[in-house]
Formats: structure tokens, sequence, C-alpha cells
């Protein structure tokens, strides 16, 4: 069967963590599992309370991520309050967070850091399991016209370009990241917004870091010299609960093979 690539690219993101806690909340270098189970699932429709649904779209596919672009860390700080209502309000509840205000028997405030992403670029791969209960086509579709809005790990995180979804042929991650560029051709030929044909040229004098599970197919030889392995947090148990299990994760620095071959086309 197909390839499914698309395409996450905004000026914020937020990958959660498995050391993500109540007040600090680090993010990722690029999207795990959880996260892009999470954007399909929006994209389908499915509500968090689906656990089945859920389940089989995650058992649906290999996952492996191809990340560009600067990724800097933006730290940002938060307070968080919560209005505890006395026993009168306890049925009744708050009507508005002025009436809570005025009326509640104690504020609450927590303070937070979150992480954010700036500038990244990441395009995601799924290659399907056997019996897959959401095929390649399926998740295609369900990208082009999402039921629920799409978002990068956060709702204050909103992409800058469609996801655009392509079905490519089996064939190794080279193939593969040579059929589907870092950014539409359309990008450059004025279709979007002034800008993106200088986006375009740093991405290509930029080396790709590539994150992959095992068993994904044409993958980087896992024991050659670069690959780190280590396990992440971020197999989805239970949306409703946030449980997550642990996998293993390997990555690897690659060739772009949309570097330009001379000085010349390298040229700003």
């Amino acid at each position: 069967m197909s390839v499914l690539a698309f395409r996450l690219y905004g000026p914020l993101a937020a990958w959660g963590t498995g050391e993500a806690g109540e007040t600090d909340r680090p993010s990722a270098d690029h999207p795990g599992r959880s996260a892009v189970v999470g954007i399909l699932g929006a994209a389908l429709g499915l509500t968090r309370t689906d656990e089945d649904a859920h389940a089989a779209l995650a058992a649906s596919f290999r996952l492996a991520v191809a990340a560009q672009g600067a990724r800097r860390v933006l730290r940002d700080y938060r307070t968080v309050q919560t209005i505890e209502p006395d026993r009168a309000q306890r049925k009744a509840g708050f009507v508005s967070r002025k009436h809570a205000l005025a009326t509640g028997a104690k504020v609450h405030t927590m303070q937070t850091w979150r992480d954010y992403r700036q500038d990244g670029l990441w395009r995601v791969f799924l290659a399907p399991r056997p019996d897959a209960a959401y095929p390649p086509d399926t998740l295609a579709a369900a990208l082009s016209r999402p039921v629920f809005d799409l978002y990068l790990g956060r709702r204050d995180c909103p992409l800058a370009l469609p996801p655009d979804p392509a079905l490519l042929d089996d064939a190794d991650v080279d193939g593969l990241l040579r059929a589907y560029p870092a950014l539409p051709a359309a990008c450059c030929r004025g279709r979007y917004p002034q800008g993106f044909a200088g986006l375009a040229r740093r991405l290509a004098r930029e080396p790709v870091t590539l994150a992959w599970e095992p068993g994904f197919p044409g993958a980087p030889d896992p024991e050659s010299a670069g690959t780190a392995r280590r396990e992440v947090a971020d197999e989805p148990l239970s949306r409703a609960l946030r449980r997550f299990a642990r996998r293993e994760e390997r990555s690897a620095q690659i060739p772009n093979p949309e570097a330009p071959e001379t000085a010349e086309d390298a040229a700003p």
C-alpha cells in the first residue's frame, strides 16, 4: 500500500512529552505518535471519548517524521486560576467568570511554564500496517477536509500551510523526501504569500533530522553511525484519561535531497 505524507508547518508548535506536568510543560523537537494520532483523529472527527476508534487509528500505521526549520524553544510564563465555589454554589455553578470572582469562596492560582517550538517544519510519513482500520487514502481524504480544526499541539498553534496530504509509492526514506518536498511547489510560484521562496532556499541548505519507529519501511540502518536510540512515552493508551505507553524511537541526521548542487544554486 502507499505511504501517506503530509506537512505540518507554523510559527509555533507544542509537542508534549512524557515529562510534562501541571506546572512545567516542555515540548519535544518533533511530533510523536500521540500528537500525530490526535491530529488525524481531529481530521476524522473522532471525539476524545471514542477510545476504540483512537486505538484502531493508532494501530493503523508506522511513523517517521522529517524535521527541519529553526525549532528554537520559546518559554512562556502563565498563571492559571481556578475558583472554588461555596456549598450553596456547588450544584448551581457559576454563570460567568465575573460571577465566579464576585461570589466564589476561594481563588487558587498556579504558575505554569510552557515551551513552544518556533519556525519548525515537519514532514510526516505514515506506512500502513497490515489490515489497517484507517488506510492511507481514508486519512488523506480526512486531512484534505478535516472535521475539526487542526493545531500544532495546542489551540494557540494554528497551521501556516495546509497539510497537503499525498499518497506516495512505497520507497526508502530518501525517495519519500524527494517525492514530497519540504514546501509545495505552489509556495514558490506566488500562490501563497511572499516569503516562501526564501524559506524554501533556507530549508534546502539544512540537513534533515529523521525520527522513525522500528519497522518503518526503507528507514536508515539502525546500526549505522550517528543513529540514536531512545524510549519515548507517547504511545496513546487512553485519549480521555491521557495515559501513554513507552515505545522505541530511532533518530539520525540525514542528507537533504533538496540541497543545492552548486554554490550558485545556494545563493539567497
